[in-house]
C-alpha cells in the first residue's frame, strides 16, 4: 500500500499523458473546413422551407430538403 501511495503522483502523470494524447488529436490546420458544406445544407433547407410556405411546385421544395439534408449528413468539406 506504502508503495501505490508513493507511486501514485508517476502513474497519475502518466494516465493524465495518455488520455491527453489519446484524447486531444485535433488538426487545427483549417478550422473552416466543415462550413462550407453547413452553409449549403442550410440554404437548400431554407429555401426548401420558403418555397413550401409560398405554395411552389411539390418537385421544388421535395429536391430542396433533400439536397439539404444529404449534404448535412454526407458533406465533408
Amino acid at each position: 500500500m506504502v508503495d501505490l501511495v508513493m507511486r501514485l503522483p508517476e502513474i497519475i502523470h502518466n494516465t493524465t499523458r495518455f488520455w491527453e494524447s489519446t484524447i486531444d488529436d485535433t488538426n487545427n490546420s483549417n478550422p473552416m473546413a466543415g462550413l462550407r458544406s453547413g452553409l449549403i445544407a442550410g440554404s437548400c433547407i431554407v429555401g426548401g422551407v420558403i418555397a413550401l410556405v409560398q405554395g411552389s411546385d411539390p418537385y421544388l421544395w421535395i429536391v430542396l430538403f433533400g439536397f439539404g439534408i444529404g449534404i448535412s449528413v454526407f458533406g465533408k468539406s
